[in-house]
C-alpha cells in the first residue's frame, strides 16, 4: 500500500472557499507516492486535487485563483511540517498554514486540519 505527501512547492492553489466558520483550500497538488518514506524514498509523482479543510478558521492575506505556490508550511501541535506534508490526514488543536508565491502570501489559523486526496492522481515522473 503506498503512502502520500503532498509537496507545497510544485502545487497550484485552484481555489479558497470561505464557508464559515472553516476554509477550503484545493489545491492541484504535486504528490510524492512511495511504499517508503513519501519524499525520501523512489516511488512517483502525481498531480491530484488535494482539499485541505480547517475549522474555525481566521484569514490572514489574498490570493488569486491558479496561484502557483512557492513555499508551504503547516503547524501542528505535534510539529510543522516544512513543504511536505502526509494525505490523507486529521489534525485536531491549534493548526496554521502559511503558503506563499510570487507577490502573494496567505496565513490561515484553525481548530482543526483535515486532509483529502479526492478521485485519481495523474502520473507526472518516476521519482528516483
Amino acid at each position: 500500500m503506498p503512502n502520500f505527501a503532498i509537496e507545497f512547492h510544485d502545487s497550484k492553489l485552484l481555489e479558497m472557499v470561505c464557508c464559515s466558520p472553516g476554509v477550503l483550500l484545493a489545491l492541484d497538488a504535486y504528490v510524492h507516492s512511495s511504499t517508503g518514506t513519501p519524499g525520501v524514498d523512489s516511488g512517483i509523482g502525481l498531480i491530484w486535487r488535494a482539499e485541505l479543510r480547517l475549522s474555525d478558521a481566521r484569514t490572514n492575506g489574498s490570493v488569486s485563483e491558479n496561484a502557483r505556490i512557492m513555499d508551504g508550511t503547516v503547524h501542528t501541535p505535534q510539529r510543522a511540517y516544512e513543504n511536505m506534508i502526509g494525505a490523507p490526514l486529521k489534525v485536531s488543536g491549534p493548526v496554521r498554514i502559511e503558503l506563499s508565491g510570487h507577490g502573494w502570501s496567505l496565513d490561515i489559523e484553525g481548530t482543526e486540519l483535515e486532509i483529502d486526496l479526492v478521485g485519481e492522481g495523474r502520473f507526472v515522473e518516476d521519482v528516483p
